[in-house]
Order: structure tokens, then C-alpha cells, then sequence
């Protein structure tokens, strides 16, 4: 890598010992790249020198001195040889190489160019010279024979070898699906650094204290804004939608399944890699109901049809009274909500900003891979509207449980079609309006089949302080 200084030629010298060495090349680039040192020696060294030819690099300098004039060179050598490599010999096999590059060269061809590229060959076993350690296999003998050849005569064919079918892993093809929903609903796709910057944490407002915040450092970043791997998917997001805005652009709807990092407890093992669909968008009357109908397609489209939304406050990202948790069959899928204005005051996003993010794996663990299909009714359907009163707190998804409960099994539907608070609702109370639709697969239901499921859901509602707005 570099020379000592107490060996250097100086005015005085009248008297030089030659050394013609080699060294490891591994060890030469580690040293260099260590010690911040880039030299001519470590350049030359670091890509690996045959070592057998040290004696005549050394008896080529000696000649230069003397024909210089530039001193007199005296007899005797010291050689300390320590390549211990063996010479590598590979078998020529011509119908191998012909049929691995699908083409038809002559015997005679190949030995003549292997001698000109200073290869032996006798009796089809090719010594391979000692400054050719790149070569190692009868691949690399048919690759120096094309390149003699000629890489323009070779026709364009199909390899002549066995085939097989590539298909993608199972999540893979989940992944898919989930991408062509998003992209037929009109949002647009994205691809982010899994790695940025540790400030992104703070424009979030990530407490101190949050898991999110245990990520792992790269050892050789490129800078700081690239110098964690990111543990949430929401910043990333949040930086596309800003320098969007910044462009002015007015409307925005995009996705991403990007990939976070878990660390482990144990620092020897790998992180955990995860993947998550992060949703964003604002502008064109976005609002929370139009991002959690696009979410609802989405886990339709894959077979969930039962996802619970539950008010979550403690999201350090987002707005206290517009988030919710996402969850199915008790397991917590993820989030959406409004982007807190604070947070969206740190990336200067000055309008209304919502978004959603969801675990790929939980989603893939649920997902139903085999799709029902039934056949179109028979029988005709009735349908009820159901108006209940209730305080301002109690959930719809509390009340729609309960319907469905007691109405099962010829509940076909049930929707919310309005919601209102008014001078004829007591003050903390709000009016729910459904619409209830049955149906019965074998016969036509009557009125008194309605009237009796109708009944116990006025019952089992009232028990928990619901009631029939008159």
C-alpha cells in the first residue's frame, strides 16, 4: 500500500537493492480501504498479480538500469517463492463447448486459439497459464474460445437445455393482487429508499421511548439522509406527498409496498423484513371515507369482507379524533387516519393529508386463497330500514354486530344510510338510519320471518341502551 519512508532513494544512495514481490490482493484492497490510502501499489496489487512472474519484471528493470546508463547491475538473485498454487489443468471437451454455446466449432480451432492466448494443450488437457486466475472451469475455456471466434457469428437461438417454468412464490402473487386493486381504484404506485434518515423520526414526532425508533444504523452510509434502515413505511410516504405538493400538484392518490426492518434482540441474527402497504393521498375532496372505501376494496378483493375500524388516539403521527385501528378476526392489520397537523406542518403539506398503513403478512395469513361462488337468488328479497338512537360515543360496528347477530341466517345485507344529530335527538345522542335487506336460498321469506329476527334485534339493542327512534 505504501512504502517506508526509511527506505527511500535520496541524494546520497549509491547503492539500491531491487525487490520484485507480490502480495495477497483480499489483504492489499482491506488495507487500503482501512487506512483511507489509495495508491499506485494498492491499485495494482488489490486485482491480484501472477506471482510467477516476479523474476522477470526483476530482470526487465535491471536491463532498463543498464541500458539507461543509470548504474551497473550486479550478479545474484535471492528468490523466496511462496505461491504454493497448483497448476490448474482442465479437460477439452468439444462437444460440451459446442452445445453449451450452441454452436458448431472445429476441434482444431479451439487448440489453436487456446495457444494463442498461451493455454497448452496435449492430449485434450488444457494448462492453464499461472496469470489467468480467472480461469477455473470449462465455461471459462468455451468463453475464451468465442471471444477468438467471434461473438457476431453466434445465431440467435434458444439454449439447448433442459427448461423449466418460473413462477412467483405465493406472497409474491399476493402482492400482485393487492397492487392491481389499488391500481384500478386510480392510485398511482410509488418505489421508496428502504433506508433514510434518522430526523425523519423527529418530522413524524415518533416519541423517544416507541419501538420505531430501535432501527439499525449502516455502517457505510452514503450520507446521513440514508444512514437507517427504516422501521415504518409512513415517513417515506409523507416525503413523496410533499415534494408532490411542493410541484403543485393539486390531487394526489399513491401506494407502496415497501419493505421495513425489525430488529432482532439477538445482534448477530438478521433483521426481520417485513412488508407493508402504506396508501396516501389529499386534494379533490379526499377525505377519510373515500381512503377507507379504497382500503375495503382492497381487502374484498382478497377475500376479507369483515374488517373492523376502531377509533385509535394514541398514534403519535396522526390526528387524535380521525384515526382508526384496521383489524380482522381480533388481529390488528394497521391504521388509517388524518396525518396530525403538526406532522404535516413538518412536511410541508398545508392541506388535509390522509393515509393508511396495513401488514402485508397478517393480510396474507388471513387471506382467503380458494373464492366462494354462489349462484344468482331465486327468491326474492325484502328489505327493513332500521332508525336507532344511541349515544354519541357507541360505535356503528357495535350496532351493525348486533344486527347481524340476530338476524343471521337470512341477513343477506346491512348499511349505514344516515347519520343525524339534531334538534329532535337529546343533546349526546345521535340517530342511526340502516337498511336491512333478507333473503332466504329456499323459499320466499314472509313477513312474520322478518318480524321475528326485527324483534330480537330491538331487544338485544335496547339491553345496551339503543333504541327505536320513533
Amino acid at each position: 500500500v505504501m512504502g517506508g519512508a526509511n527506505s527511500e532513494i535520496k541524494d546520497t544512495t549509491t547503492t539500491v537493492v531491487f525487490e520484485s514481490a507480490n502480495f495477497n490482493g483480499a489483504s492489499v484492497r482491506k488495507t487500503s480501504k482501512k487506512l483511507g490510502f489509495r495508491t499506485d501499489a494498492s491499485s495494482r496489487f488489490e486485482k491480484g498479480l501472477d506471482p510467477q512472474m516476479t523474476i522477470d519484471a526483476l530482470q526487465r528493470a535491471c536491463q532498463l538500469v543498464e541500458e539507461l546508463g543509470a548504474g551497473t547491475v550486479t550478479k545474484g538473485i535471492i528468490d523466496i517463492n511462496n505461491d504454493t498454487r497448483e497448476t490448474k489443468k482442465i479437460e477439452l471437451c468439444p462437444e460440451w463447448i459446442n452445445k453449451f454455446l450452441g454452436i458448431d466449432i472445429d476441434k482444431d480451432f479451439m487448440i489453436n486459439a487456446l495457444k494463442k492466448l498461451q493455454f497448452k494443450v496435449e492430449n485434450d488437457i488444457i494448462t492453464v497459464p499461472s496469470f489467468r486466475d480467472d480461469v477455473e472451469h470449462k465455461a471459462d475455456i468455451a468463453e475464451e474460445i468465442v471471444r477468438m471466434y467471434g461473438y457476431d457469428k453466434i445465431p440467435s437461438t434458444l439454449v439447448n437445455m433442459p427448461t423449466t417454468q418460473g413462477v412467483y412464490t405465493p406472497i409474491a402473487y399476493f402482492k400482485q393482487e393487492i397492487s392491481k386493486a389499488l391500481l384500478g381504484l386510480g392510485y398511482s404506485e410509488i418505489m421508496t429508499y428502504s433506508f433514510q434518515s434518522p430526523k425523519l423520526l423527529d418530522k413524524l414526532e415518533i416519541k423517544e421511548n416507541s419501538v420505531l425508533r430501535n432501527y439499525i444504523k449502516i455502517s457505510n452510509p452514503l450520507g446521513e439522509d440514508t444512514s437507517i434502515m427504516r422501521t415504518t413505511s409512513l415517513g417515506s410516504m409523507l416525503n413523496a406527498l410533499s415534494q408532490n405538493y411542493n410541484k403543485n400538484n393539486q390531487r394526489i392518490r399513491f401506494f407502496e409496498i415497501a419493505s421495513i426492518y425489525i430488529k432482532n434482540n439477538d445482534i448477530e441474527e438478521l433483521p426481520d423484513e417485513q412488508s407493508e402497504v402504506v396508501l396516501g393521498g389529499y386534494g379533490d375532496h379526499f377525505d377519510f371515507y373515500k381512503l377507507k372505501g379504497a382500503i375495503e376494496q382492497m381487502f374484498a378483493s382478497i377475500g376479507l369482507n369483515d374488517v373492523k375500524y376502531t377509533p385509535c388516539t394514541d398514534n403519535d403521527s396522526l390526528h387524535p379524533s380521525r384515526t382508526a385501528l384496521i383489524s380482522y378476526n381480533d388481529v390488528n392489520m394497521g391504521y388509517i387516519g388524518q396525518v396530525h397537523p403538526n406532522v404535516a406542518n413538518n412536511f410541508s403539506l398545508n392541506q388535509e393529508t390522509y393515509v393508511a398503513v396495513i401488514s402485508v403478512e397478517k393480510m396474507f395469513a388471513a387471506n382467503k386463497a380458494v373464492k366462494e361462488y354462489r349462484p344468482l337468488p331465486k327468491f326474492p328479497s325484502t328489505t327493513r330500514d332500521l332508525a336507532v338512537v344511541c349515544k354519541r360515543e357507541m360505535l356503528c360496528d357495535q350496532i351493525i354486530t348486533i344486527i347481524k347477530d340476530n338476524c343471521c341466517p337470512i341477513l343477506e345485507s346491512v348499511e349505514l344510510f344516515d347519520i343525524y344529530t339534531g334538534a329532535q335527538i337529546e343533546k349526546g345522542y345521535k340517530s342511526l338510519a340502516f337498511s336491512l335487506s333478507f333473503r332466504a336460498a329456499d323459499r320466499t321469506l314472509s313477513d312474520s320471518d322478518v318480524d321475528a329476527k326485527m324483534k330480537k334485534v330491538i331487544k338485544s339493542l335496547d339491553e345496551i341502551g339503543a333504541k327505536i327512534r320513533s
